[in-house]
């Protein structure tokens, strides 16, 4: 049976050269905008930390934060953040930065509406919600697909059908059943819907790695929501 690579190998140390730099720059974004939206000593909450990697980054560029790694699925401990199990452990409205970076995409309709549910309780209310998902769809589409399928060595999971479509016209493929191994099918246009259908406006937002090309020349996009006046 073939093992699936490890996160970072298939990320920050990729042997592909163009997947390297994409993950390089989300990286550089990350911790860019979460470090402007946090001022000093304010407490960042993570949701979805995976291995703490951003978090133990943001720990050396901004030893002042108070920072608070989330992800029910991680199985380590935090040595440079404070690691929780439950968002219960947090007090509501303490949260000053809530971050979500590469997660989202990740959850289904009934753990996205409790991600909504959990950023209103936890957020304090000028705080600010840091996110980037993954655009799945357009030219940067086949490029994805040749990584997972010549590097890792994994089957495409779209039809010829799906594919095209999604790839020359920009239109999502149906999701799959389990989302927690797959980015097919997501849609990166929904997270503002969903965010605004909450409470909360879009104050900034950004596509990464080439941040002045439209969305079809890009691999993921990053935005910062504030609570609606």
């Amino acid at each position: 049976m073939h093992t699936p690579p490890s996160y970072a190998r298939q990320t920050l140390d990729s042997s592909n050269p163009l997947a390297r730099f994409s993950h390089q720059r989300r990286y550089a974004f990350s911790l860019q905008f979460t470090s402007q939206a946090a001022k000093e000593g304010m407490r960042v909450l993570d949701y979805g930390c995976g291995e703490g990697d951003f978090l133990n980054l943001l720990s050396v560029q901004r030893p002042d934060l108070d920072l608070v790694g989330y992800d029910p699925y991680a199985k380590h401990d935090g040595a440079l953040y404070r690691k929780i199990d439950s968002v219960s452990a947090i007090n509501p409205k303490s949260i000053d930065v809530l971050t979500c970076f590469e997660t989202l995409e990740h959850l289904n309709e009934v753990e996205i509406s409790q991600f909504l549910a959990n950023a209103d309780t936890l957020l304090s209310p000028q705080g600010t919600i840091v996110i980037s998902v993954p655009i799945i769809g357009g030219p940067t589409l086949v490029l994805k697909e040749l990584n997972q399928m010549v590097l890792h060595r994994r089957r495409s999971e779209y039809s010829v059908k799906e594919f095209l479509s999604a790839s020359v016209f920009g239109h999502p493929a149906p999701r799959p059943d389990d989302v927690k191994c797959s980015h097919k099918g997501f849609d990166f246009r929904s997270v503002p819907v969903w965010l605004q259908a909450t409470g909360y406006k879009q104050v900034r937002q950004l596509f990464s790695p080439f941040q002045k090309l439209p969305w079809w020349s890009n691999s993921q996009i990053f935005y910062v929501f504030a609570r609606a006046e």
